[in-house]
């Protein structure tokens, strides 16, 4: 799915990430926590697995065709819509598919509501049902429970305890660490 060889990032001169080799198969179901102190590059490296950034040294190697699902740290929801229309625009479900997710991920009640208008859970809530519906390769889970509460945390701990897919994830929350686990453990 990804190799890099000897992958060097860092910005003026200053490499925070050094000589990375790393293969990641999509023939397995791997997970790989990124960690590190806040401006360590941990997002800057997710970037530069799905190509959004060539700043970098090194080799960087994707397989064609891979899809990415990736929850990022800051919504990324399209203003000026509802979340009935959100979701609709990305997957494509029955009206009764449609009515289990929003009854699932506690969205019923919000299916109406503009996106801009709920709150931080209530968008991560969101974009995690869209995510975990769009059945990607890979994921990718930037701080993925900062803003949610204990309900959703739960839920996508569960969730990701148990798909097949390759997890890549960043985060600071020893729960989720401890509970997922990782195959991989790059310090960054």
């Amino acid at each position: 799915m990804f190799i890099t060889h000897n992958l060097n990032i860092g910005y003026s001169g200053e490499s925070f990430l050094e000589n990375l080799n790393l293969s990641l198969d999509s023939g397995k179901k791997l997970k790989v926590a990124l960690v590190g102190e806040n401006g360590s590059g941990k997002t800057t490296f997710l970037k530069i697995l799905a190509g959004e950034q060539e700043n970098f040294k090194g080799q960087v190697s994707v397989k064609e065709g891979i899809k990415i699902a990736w929850l990022r740290q800051h919504s990324s929801l399209e203003k000026g819509q509802t979340v009935e229309n959100t979701i609709t625009k990305t997957l494509n479900l029955s009206q009764t598919e449609l009515w289990r997710l929003l009854v699932h991920y506690k969205l019923k009640d919000l299916r109406n509501a503009n996106t801009e208008t709920l709150s931080g859970g209530e968008k991560k809530r969101l974009e995690m049902a869209i995510l975990i519906h769009s059945k990607p390769d890979i994921l990718f889970l930037d701080e993925a429970t900062n803003h949610l509460d204990l309900y959703t945390q739960e839920e996508l701990q569960n969730f990701l305890e148990n798909i097949e897919q390759t997890i890549v994830y960043v985060s600071h929350d020893n729960y989720l660490i401890e509970g997922l686990g990782a195959d991989e453990l790059i310090e960054l």
